[in-house]
């Protein structure tokens, strides 16, 4: 998704949920295709039901905490399939969406108003997502020959279990990419964190209230260098190399609403 800022937000997590669906309905080619490049080495029954724990995992996190609104913790991922009125799904295909993913079939009559159909998709996502993601597919992206929709969305609304002070944040210059600075709202605080300075980055790890979930920030001494030479590797030694201290952290107040 891209923001109004212009920075750029996506979510592994729904990319590989969109394609494990798309999977279950994939044969011959393609379904070896997908299941390479995602590395679904389970096969159908074990990529499913290894993802549909996954799910129930996470639903299963933040009881009791509260989101950064005050409101009750959420973290919502949710599938939803848009089907041709009329068309002939394999039961099969429908069985494992529902059982594995949650998935019911909505049916749309996108031959005959493709354009309604494209808004009532859209009105399902910023349901989903408490109004965040408002366009999730843009004019022209469901024409009257589609067949299926396949639909996901994660919402996360959680507070930080140490909070910064509103009355430490201040306007701070801020370094963009290009080497230019902008005025921002600096977050700043010394805070315990967990944290580890490696030969070209640094990293820290904050916390969400309840302790299950955390948010790590890396910050590259060369952003284009680390961007090509991050892998899941990289993140596993981070991970590992972390370490509880008292960190003096300035961090620039951020959002992730889109248009």
């Amino acid at each position: 998704l891209r923001l109004d800022s212009g920075n750029f937000m996506f979510s592994p997590a729904s990319i590989t949920y969109a394609f494990s669906m798309t999977y279950a309905g994939a044969r011959t080619l393609t379904e070896t295709q997908i299941a390479d490049v995602f590395h679904f080495d389970l096969g159908q029954a074990g990529t499913h039901a290894a993802l549909n724990a996954i799910d129930l995992a996470l639903a299963s996190r933040g009881q009791g905490a509260t989101g950064a609104d005050g409101k009750p913790f959420r973290l919502n991922l949710v599938n939803q399939t848009f089907g041709r009125s009329g068309y002939s799904f394999v039961p099969a295909f429908l069985d494992t969406l529902a059982v594995n993913y949650g998935a019911s079939m909505r049916l749309m009559d996108f031959e005959s108003d493709a354009e309604g159909s494209r808004h009532a998709i859209n009105d399902w996502v910023e349901t989903a997502t408490e109004d965040r993601i408002q366009e999730l597919f843009p004019a022209g992206s469901v024409e009257p020959s589609t067949a299926l929709v396949l639909a996901n969305a994660i919402y996360l609304n959680a507070a930080w279990a140490t909070k910064f002070k509103t009355e430490e944040t201040t306007q701070q210059p801020f370094t963009l990419q290009s080497g230019s600075s902008v005025d921002v709202d600096m977050m700043s605080g010394l805070l315990h964190v967990a944290h580890t300075q490696q030969s070209d980055y640094f990293a820290v790890e904050l916390d969400y209230e309840g302790d299950e979930l955390s948010m790590v920030l890396f910050v590259p001494s060369d952003f284009d260098a680390f961007e090509q030479a991050l892998t899941p590797a990289v993140i596993d030694t981070t991970l590992t190399a972390l370490g509880s201290k008292n960190v003096i952290l300035q961090l620039p107040k951020f959002g992730g609403d889109t248009s």
